[in-house]
């Protein structure tokens, strides 16, 4: 190993780091005396600066593994945690570049209290997309609520009204999946009306993601179920259409098929 290069005094008497050749000293005239102020020199500066980074990387962790944990407040589904834009694979590209959009643009969407519904078949990639939304926003140190309507459903049975329906309006976004998927009784669709009547009055914005597709949406006969588009509609005015096949069947196809060829080759 070689010789540590040693500090050293150059040709003014002031001391210079023998790795970076900068001043470690610097004379300066305090009150009419001339006096000699040790200073950082870049190599020490850039220790300091990424040691300050380190920090801040850390505590940046914290706060997202903090924020991500509240946002699961109200689900026991947390897959979602896993939906992250590097994941995607692009097979819905247009709608991918309209997520990426509206993180880059939330300022505006959430001055506006402009939110965004997706709809399609089963597997297409709906909640996906929205995890995908919602993890990028909490990597800014935005707040995100995410849950779904039979959640939210099962949360007001059995804990304080009041309580859930004020949480469920700190949040910066809200992130509802499966409308649709709730019982289908007047009881249900009364407390998904205020959930979404809250977020309104409170104008800030919300995801929901179904399979219903808007058209089936707008006929709906039921008046309680009216009520509880017409408001979704009102609020999620941006409609992120997912086509193609469901995931999970192939998913579920490509198992099938190394489980096959693994009970007849081995692994």
């Amino acid at each position: 190993m070689p010789p540590a290069l040693e500090d050293y005094f150059n040709e003014v008497g002031l001391l210079v780091c023998g790795i970076c050749k900068t001043r470690k000293q610097y004379r300066v005239n305090l009150l009419g005396a001339v006096q000699i102020v040790p200073v950082m020199c870049d190599c020490q500066r850039e220790a300091v600066d990424a040691e300050e980074k380190y920090y801040q990387q850390v505590a940046s962790r914290k706060r997202v593994d903090a924020l991500s944990r509240d946002a699961c407040t109200f689900s026991q589904d947390t897959a979602w945690r896993e939906s992250t834009f590097a994941r995607d694979d692009g097979l819905n590209a247009g709608a991918s570049a309209m997520c990426r959009e509206y993180v880059n643009s939330f300022a505006t969407m959430q001055k506006e209290n402009t939110g965004l519904l997706f709809t399609g078949p089963v597997g297409t990639g709906k909640s996906f997309l929205a995890g995908c939304i919602a993890n990028a926003l909490l990597a800014q140190g935005r707040t995100v609520g995410v849950t779904s309507f039979p959640q939210i459903l099962y949360n007001l049975r059995d804990f304080d009204k009041r309580d859930v329906l004020e949480k469920l309006q700190t949040y910066e976004l809200l992130v509802i999946d499966d409308l649709g998927t709730e019982r289908d009784t007047p009881y249900a669709a009364e407390q998904v009306f205020q959930v979404i009547d809250a977020r309104l009055r409170t104008q800030k914005p919300l995801i929901v993601t179904t399979n219903l597709d808007v058209a089936a949406m707008k006929e709906a006969k039921d008046s309680m179920q009216m009520r509880v588009y017409d408001r979704v509609l009102e609020m999620c005015p941006v409609h992120v259409v997912l086509v193609g096949l469901s995931r999970r069947s192939d998913v579920s196809s490509r198992k099938r098929e190394r489980a096959a060829y693994w009970l007849l080759n081995g692994p």
